[in-house]
């Protein structure tokens, strides 16, 4: 049965394998192990890249939030100059003078 390390054993299935000699051994000590360091180093790569772009997508959502934000004084500046610019053509200034006079 060879070793599978994404199954987990019970201490007491190793005993009983230790027992029975079916005990599996690293042959390479030194290549299992420097696979497993290379197995960690693109996992930690791949999860840093995800973070990274997730990251990178906020950023750039941000940055569009914040140049609509910065757009926004600008906006009602220029539909309370609109407005003022349509109530006098339309008399309601004068209308508006007139009554505060009485």
């Amino acid at each position: 049965m060879p070793y599978t390390p994404n199954k987990p054993r019970t201490l007491f299935c190793l005993m009983c394998e230790l027992e029975a000699r079916n005990a599996h051994t690293v042959g390479d000590v030194s290549a299992a192990l420097a696979e497993m360091t290379e197995e960690k180093r693109l996992l930690l790569k791949k999860v840093l890249g995800e973070a990274r772009a997730s990251h990178e997508k906020e950023f750039e959502l941000y940055h569009i939030q914040s140049a609509l934000l910065d757009s926004k004084p600008f906006l009602l500046t220029q539909a309370r100059f609109e407005i003022r610019c349509l109530f006098r053509r339309n008399g309601i200034f004068d209308r508006v003078r007139r009554r505060l006079v009485v």
